[in-house]
């Protein structure tokens, strides 16, 4: 076994991009899942940040909101898991239309067919019943100095290329539905 010279060591680093490789939650493709609700987190949003690092207003700051922390399936196979912010605090974007997180609450209530029930009992039963979820996967390609870039993939080729790239893949929830 051959030895390291350690005051060598003191002079090295991991590569870039071990750590982020390491510790980066799997990701996965875009499509349609079961989400099966594992966990339910409530927040008045009054001491989260009113804007993030790069001056994006954030959207649950000073709102009741909710983060679902769930399951994702297809064909009775577990795939992955999934966090989502939905709010029952209506609120608009600069297009007029409801927000994300509103327009998400608004499909849970209807695919759990509990329109105008009580918030509490919503919640509850977000974790009882499964619901359709459509999920995306953006990629973000850091491109030091000037602003990193968002990215989707069109099929499996292009994901795996932006991951050997070095891209930090992230899952988000586009859209609830009934499960039929």
């Amino acid at each position: 076994m051959g030895e390291i010279n350690r005051d060598a060591l003191y002079q090295s680093t991991s590569d870039p991009g071990l750590v982020r490789e390491a510790t980066s939650f799997p990701t996965v493709p875009k499509g349609k899942y079961l989400y099966y609700v594992e966990q339910v987190q409530t927040d008045d949003g009054t001491e989260l940040p009113e804007f993030w690092d790069d001056g994006r207003p954030n959207a649950m700051y000073n709102r009741e909101h909710a983060r679902l922390w769930g399951r994702l399936e297809q064909d009775g196979v577990k795939k992955g898991h999934v966090g989502v912010r939905v709010s029952w605090k209506k609120k608009y974007n600069d297009r007029g239309r409801l927000d994300g997180p509103s327009s998400l609450w608004g499909q849970i209530e209807k695919s759990l067919e509990m329109e105008g029930q009580a918030t509490g009992d919503i919640l509850d039963a977000t974790t009882k019943y499964p619901l359709l979820a459509t999920v995306k996967e953006n990629f973000r390609v850091t491109n030091f100095p000037e602003a990193d870039e968002w990215k989707s993939a069109a099929n499996e080729e292009e994901r795996v290329a932006l991951l050997k790239q070095g891209a930090v893949a992230s899952n988000g929830v586009q859209s609830f539905a009934r499960v039929k």
